[in-house]
């Protein structure tokens, strides 16, 4: 039992010197037992890269598999002059649903990034084709009438969208997605449903190969909602926001008189408040400094 224990230490003390040569100027770095990748790293005062070097270096940090890539998907400047960088994170070409790189900068010196990665595993290839997806979804939900069978709905959309292709109709996306209880990101075609009778809104996740509904996203509530937030030093950790306009803000009901968390834009005038929002209610928008609300 000691030698085992002692190879264990060793094999361990290896991985850790591994991390350390490849990026030695490393102050800092969080990681819940169960991750694949770290979720915060900090970088003394060293570390300068350029934003068109971001893909390549974030690559080599996080110590990703060739299969991965990087999307540069915007930036953002707050106001002490810091930039924040946020990149979407792909694997064999096809997107990982709520994976995302920030990098944070000051001038030309990074300061920290935070990630949300999921390890992957399985062919890239889908088995199912899409109409198959959109069946399967549809036997889920198994509702009575949907939004794009109501032409009325359909033009009110169009116009809206000022879009004539616009519709209702579920249009499947091929993604990676992670359910709560798996290890790694399957793969899966995610879609919009969208049911007037009875009433039902959700982004149901059907697996590529299986052709079995994986998991759904509400998207229709009525007051409280259930969801995560990426904190900065507790981890993922389960909130109740409040569903509104399409999207969440940081309010709920449940308890006491209510809470309410609002953004003061970095003024001290509560009259100009404004409500946190975030369109899937999984609170990882760090540009947006969501971790600390």
């Amino acid at each position: 039992m000691k030698n085992l224990l002692l190879a264990t230490f060793i094999l361990w003390a290896l991985g850790a010197w591994s991390q350390a040569k490849i990026q030695p100027s490393i102050l800092e770095i969080r990681k819940e037992s169960n991750d694949a990748f770290p979720r915060f790293i900090r970088f003394d005062e060293s570390v300068s890269v350029a934003p068109e070097n971001h893909a390549a270096w974030l690559k080599e940090v996080f110590q990703l598999p060739e299969a991965f890539t990087l999307q540069f998907n915007r930036r953002m400047t707050d106001q002490l002059g810091w930039d924040h960088y946020s990149y979407h994170v792909f694997y064999k070409n096809v997107e990982i649903r709520h994976n995302v790189i920030n990098v944070h900068m000051n001038g030309s010196r990074v300061i920290s990034v935070n990630a949300e990665l999921y390890k992957v595993l399985g062919s890239a290839t889908p088995s199912m084709g899409v109409d198959q997806s959109v069946e399967a979804a549809l036997n889920f939900v198994n509702a009575e009438r949907y939004k794009w069978q109501m032409p009325e709905e359909e033009r009110l959309l169009k116009f809206e969208n000022n879009d004539p292709n616009a519709t209702y109709y579920p249009r499947p996306e091929l993604m990676w997605y992670r359910a709560n209880a798996q290890a790694s990101a399957q793969l899966v075609y995610g879609m919009d449903i969208y049911a007037d009778a009875p009433l039902f809104r959700s982004f149901v996740y059907v697996d590529a190969h299986t052709n079995s509904v994986v998991a759904s996203e509400n998207r229709i509530h009525t007051a409280d909602s259930n969801g995560i937030a990426v904190t900065a030093y507790s981890g993922n950790r389960p909130i109740v926001a409040d569903y509104f306009s399409s999207q969440f803000r940081l309010r709920e009901t449940g308890r006491g008189n209510g809470i309410q968390t609002f953004d003061l834009n970095n003024t001290s005038n509560y009259g100009a408040a404004v409500d946190f929002t975030d369109a899937d209610n999984y609170w990882n928008n760090t540009a947006n400094l969501d971790h600390y609300a």
